[in-house]
Formats: structure tokens, C-alpha cells, sequence
């Protein structure tokens, strides 16, 4: 019964809110047709796993797409990109408990 359940909570945020070394799958976009394409085309699809890589609070964001190539976004670009950030693993929780 258990492996029917969701074991896992996520949260879905902005890009730019995802810390150093953290990293979340690709939930949606928040602008029209041609940011998602451009996005796209440079490899940010629906459930991408993207990290962060760079810690520096200004300028242009480094980010891994899928552990195979890093790209430069703007923080006005990171923001409207939407990812579902696991929160917690409910499984390490119940043993907790």
C-alpha cells in the first residue's frame, strides 16, 4: 500500500530560489511561446533535472542541465522558470517518527 502512495513531497518555486548544489526537475514556464521555445532550443524542457552551480547572489546564474552541459541564465530568465523542488522524503520521516 505503501508504493501506491507519493513517498515524496516537492514544492515548486522559481529557479533563482534554489541554493548552491541543489538541484530539481523542470516544472513548468511562466512566459509565452517564444521563451519556451528559445528554452527549448537550448535544452530546458519539461522534467529536466537542472543544479545550480554558481553561489554568487549578482550577475548571470551557472546551472548543469542533466549532469551533461552548464549554461549561463540571467536572473530575469531563472525567475520564470518554475521547478518542483523535493521538500522531504516522507519514507525518512515516518522512520523518524
Amino acid at each position: 500500500m505503501a508504493e501506491d502512495l507519493e513517498d515524496t513531497i516537492y514544492k515548486v518555486i522559481p529557479l533563482t530560489k534554489l541554493k548552491y548544489k541543489e538541484e530539481a526537475e523542470v516544472h513548468s514556464f511562466h512566459n509565452g511561446r517564444c521563451f519556451r521555445r528559445r528554452l527549448e532550443n537550448m535544452g530546458i524542457r519539461e522534467k529536466t533535472i537542472i543544479k545550480r552551480k554558481t553561489a554568487f547572489p549578482f550577475g548571470p546564474q551557472i546551472y548543469t542541465i542533466n549532469n551533461s552541459y552548464d549554461l549561463a541564465l540571467g536572473c530575469g530568465e531563472a525567475e520564470k522558470i518554475l521547478v518542483k523542488y523535493k521538500k522531504w522524503n516522507l519514507l525518512k520521516v515516518m522512520r523518524i517518527i
